[in-house]
């Protein structure tokens, strides 16, 4: 990156953290408040793949451009989130029971904030691509989660749960066979003489050649 993007990208974490501050500071920094917060974050991301419900009957339009959008954040923020956590299964809206009803209008107010940044951000001045913003936002919920890991344990730990909800485990690694050389015709050895048989069954006379030349 150059010093413009990198200063870009700083400025959009900062804000990043900004707004996760003030979703804590409306949800409450218990368990059900936490994982308020954190409905937030994965509700937008599975939002801008197209994967939240909008109609309804409960369907969905998925995007394709905002499923790489999100799924590149989820990759920059998968070291992370432990691998014990991943548990995801192609990005699908996964809330916890514990989120109380009448959280919906915070965890929507929420949403419509971090929406907004994102579209704000892409009027920044040096974003000239999405892998800013991406590299902002992921870099702004990695310092927010170590920020609260000892202070508010609760919050670092429900943000990085809910995003390993979203996170697909790692596929086994299937070896692969060792290519094995084509077996080789087995060669005789250079000293075989192909008339040893014949001299076996009828071995030379020298008596015989004499008969012959007389």
């Amino acid at each position: 990156m150059t010093d413009v993007r990198i200063r870009v990208a700083k400025t959009i974490a900062r804000e990043t953290i900004d707004i996760l501050e003030s979703l804590v500071t409306n949800n409450g920094t218990d368990r059900s408040g936490a994982a308020a917060t954190a409905a937030c974050v994965t509700l937008l991301l599975t939002g801008l793949a197209g994967r939240n419900p909008t109609t309804a009957d409960g369907g969905a339009q998925e995007s394709e451009n905002g499923l790489i959008f999100a799924t590149a954040i989820l990759g920059l923020l998968r070291d992370d989130v432990p691998a014990d956590l991943h548990a995801g299964d192609g990005m699908r809206p996964v809330l916890p029971s514990y989120i109380p009803q009448e959280a919906e209008g915070h965890i929507m107010y929420g949403l419509t904030r971090l929406r907004s940044a994102i579209q704000n951000w892409t009027m920044l001045p040096g974003v000239d691509g999405a892998d800013v913003i991406q590299a902002g936002f992921a870099g702004g919920i990695r310092q927010f989660v170590k920020d609260n890991r000892t202070a508010r344990p609760a919050v670092a730990y429900e943000l990085v749960s809910a995003l390993g909800r979203l996170i697909e485990p790692a596929r086994p690694v299937v070896p692969q066979p060792t290519p094995q050389p084509a077996p080789q015709a087995a060669r005789a050895p250079m000293d075989a003489d192909p008339y040893r048989e014949v001299r076996v069954r009828a071995p030379f006379s020298f008596q015989a050649a004499a008969r012959v030349a007389a």
